[in-house]
């Protein structure tokens, strides 16, 4: 196993470490940064610096390296429920991520034919980006945390990964991972007015 550093936002940096790679199985795009503020104090250089490192980053990093995946293999983008719901103040961060539903599922389409799955998970999990919410939120809720906050943890977002989503035949989907609590989205569906 190797790794390469490089700044997903950055087209020349992925460029580069996509030199070194040969061949890939399962190209996982979990880069990903908050910064979070109301949209009407939001400046354009949150908003570019958010949208840049999770969204173009992963068609950086996909674009780079697709012709590196094996016939079988897998993409997987992760997501969040900001993307679905949206968030207080996190409207650049909500944008982006649903920008990659969208990426996944359009992905998934066209790849079909390759047989290359492409699949994106909405993790609840601690980490040290959502940290500082939770930490937040104890101080407003103290210990009655609202249950759409309360988390699984990273290890059980690698684990569904590893010993489910990998060998999963589907494809195009956006699964929800929460603990113990796993399942995936339904497709949205019309309501005549």
């Amino acid at each position: 196993m190797q790794a390469f550093p490089l700044d997903v936002s950055n087209r020349s940096s992925v460029a580069n470490a996509a030199k070194l790679i040969k061949d890939i199985d399962i190209l996982i795009n979990n880069a990903g940064i908050t910064a979070d503020s109301t949209f009407k104090k939001m400046s354009p250089e949150i908003w570019d610096e958010v949208i840049s490192v999770n969204l173009t980053g992963v068609f950086n990093s996909t674009h780079a390296l697709l012709d590196k995946i094996n016939q079988g293999g897998q993409i997987i983008t992760l997501t969040s429920k900001s993307a679905l719901f949206g968030n207080f103040g996190q409207a650049n961060y909500a944008a982006s991520k649903a920008g990659i539903i969208a990426f996944t599922k359009t992905l998934a389409k066209e790849l079909k034919k390759s047989m290359i799955r492409v699949n994106s998970v909405s993790p609840a999990a601690v980490t040290d980006m959502t940290l500082p919410v939770l930490k937040s939120l104890k101080e407003t809720y103290g210990q009655n945390i609202p249950d759409e906050w309360k988390m699984g943890s990273s290890s059980d977002v690698a684990n569904f990964i590893i010993n489910d989503l990998i060998e999963s035949e589907m494809t195009g989907k956006i699964f929800s991972v929460n603990g113990s609590e796993i399942g995936y989205w339904q497709e949205p569906t019309f309501h005549k007015l």
